[in-house]
């Protein structure tokens, strides 16, 4: 092979590499603007936050909170201020536009 020739091929599998990267760039940009959340999705519009002293999240079940024993004290939902954001978030009305807003909460709940 020439030295002509391998100038060409080395510009050739240079030029497929760089077009192989701008492809790759471009998909994981399309994969995070597929995935990018709206900025009003925070706790404070979310349907399971509900707000006490502190705000609480309602998503999941809550979760054991043990004291300096190691004896099972209460159960907790998280504590999360209204700024704060998750994965799980859902818009304060369901589909059929019933208000989904918890209900008030006991203040013995509180710890």
């Amino acid at each position: 092979m020439s030295r002509r020739e391998r100038r060409a091929k080395e510009k050739q599998e240079q030029e497929e590499e760089h077009a192989k990267k701008a492809e790759q760039l471009q998909r994981g940009w399309l994969e995070r603007e597929k995935y990018k959340r709206d900025e009003s999705q925070i706790c404070l519009t979310c349907r399971f936050w509900v707000q006490l002293r502190e705000g609480r999240c309602r998503r999941y079940p809550p979760s054991v909170k043990s004291g300096p024993t190691n004896r099972i004290d209460m159960w907790v939902f998280p504590e999360v201020t209204h700024d704060q954001w998750c994965g799980e978030w859902q818009p304060l009305s369901n589909k059929d536009g019933y208000d989904a807003v918890a209900a008030p909460i006991d203040e013995d709940e509180e710890e």
